[in-house]
């Protein structure tokens, strides 16, 4: 399947990005959201909005041309990575606990106790149902 004029245009920005500024390069790690790629692919392609980049961008991961990282935490969407050149996907690290935003490190505090929690109500109704014989 060959790309559209579209997809062509999209990855031609992107390797000029990727070879001309890697820091700021919109499918590297460090800005590979749908918004920022509508922003920095206005000149070659004036998308009509966030809808048009995501429907691009899932066409292009169907056909294996990007990945997708999922959000991490403190990010509100996901993250694209191109695949054109063939070095493979870029290993996502798990965030360093001792990193994590006060708020991040209450919800994982608060998931752990209710999941104890909950496997000591799910060991109390065992052990009722043991002793009412049902």
């Amino acid at each position: 399947m060959e790309p559209d004029a579209v997809e062509l245009r999209v990855a031609g920005c992107l390797v000029e990005k990727q070879r001309t500024i890697p820091d700021a390069y919109p499918l590297s790690l460090n800005a590979q959201t749908p918004g920022e790629l509508k922003q920095r692919t206005e000149r070659l392609h004036p998308f009509a909005g966030l809808p048009e980049v995501q429907e691009t961008l899932e066409r292009l991961f169907e056909r294996g041309l990007v990945i997708r990282h999922p959000r991490r935490p403190g990010q509100k969407e996901d993250r694209f990575e191109q695949t054109l050149g063939g070095g493979g996907e870029i290993q996502v690290e798990e965030p360093d606990p001792a990193y994590l935003s006060p708020a991040v490190a209450a919800d994982d505090d608060r998931l752990e106790r209710l999941e104890r929690e909950l496997q000591d109500l799910r060991a109390e109704v065992a052990r009722l149902r043991e002793t009412l014989g049902g």
